[in-house]
């Protein structure tokens, strides 16, 4: 399932964190927490996540 997704958001003043970061945190087994904030990129986690 797709959600779509606002794209602009150029007057939105939320962090924007990279999809990759949350990805390497995951894969370092690292705790993963955010609130308010703007994903960018794919993110894409599927039953037994290897990277």
């Amino acid at each position: 399932m797709q959600i779509p997704i606002e794209s602009d958001t150029s007057s939105d003043q939320r962090p924007v964190i990279p999809a990759s970061e949350i990805l390497a945190k995951i894969k370092r087994g690292e705790p993963v927490e955010y609130d308010g904030v703007i994903i960018e990129g794919d993110l894409i986690i599927l039953q037994g996540f290897h990277l």
